[in-house]
């Protein structure tokens, strides 16, 4: 199997389909990402459209220096960030609140392998207040942590992505993960715990 910067090789060499094998590679984890990110299905459909527009003319210059996920997600968080301004610009004449898609976290189905209602009904508040706490995250917080929790990056390609120190992106998760315990315990103390 060709490694990512063999396809994108390929790619600018006129291997059309080298590219499709690329898009179907990190299609799903871009499209988490992106969601994660711009807490909107459209919208992440939006910036991952542009995302992908964006590898396709940046094969021509291309070249192969670190890992290309990093180099990847650099242009989606980019394209994720434009689409928020983008959105931010629209709210300004628009008090009202946005009614997020329907994929967060909190409106999926809870797997069924028996539970009772009590533990679905818990485990729903739980991935409600954590889809909250993170809809409450900077952009910058929630971002280091979809893509070292839900990506699996290291801190120094968070870094490369984000174009910040790895110091920085370890400051973001630390405040990212110091927010949803707070999170948690409130919500402990005040539901009691699940049994």
């Amino acid at each position: 199997m060709k490694t990512d910067h063999e396809l994108m090789a390929a790619y600018r060499a006129g291997d059309r389909s080298a590219f499709e094998r690329l898009v179907r590679r990190h299609w799903s984890h871009l499209f988490a990402y992106l969601k994660g990110v711009v807490r909107d299905e459209a919208g992440a459909e939006e910036a991952l459209s542009a995302t992908l527009y964006k590898l396709h003319t940046a094969a021509d210059r291309y070249e192969p220096r670190g890992a290309f996920k990093s180099f990847l997600f650099t242009i989606a968080r980019r394209e994720a960030i434009s689409w928020l301004r983008a959105r931010r610009k629209d709210r300004v004449t628009d008090s009202l609140t946005v009614e997020r898609g329907a994929g967060n976290a909190a409106e999926r189905e809870i797997p069924s392998r028996s539970p009772g209602p009590a533990d679905t009904m818990a485990l729903r508040q739980a991935l409600r207040a954590i889809d909250a706490v993170l809809d409450a995250l900077p952009e910058g917080q929630r971002t280091a942590f979809l893509l070292y929790y839900r990506e699996g990056m290291s801190t120094d390609d968070i870094a490369g992505v984000m174009e910040l120190s790895p110091g920085s992106v370890r400051a973001y998760l630390t405040k990212a993960r110091r927010k949803l315990r707070e999170i948690v315990l409130e919500t402990h103390e005040i539901h009691g715990p699940a049994t």
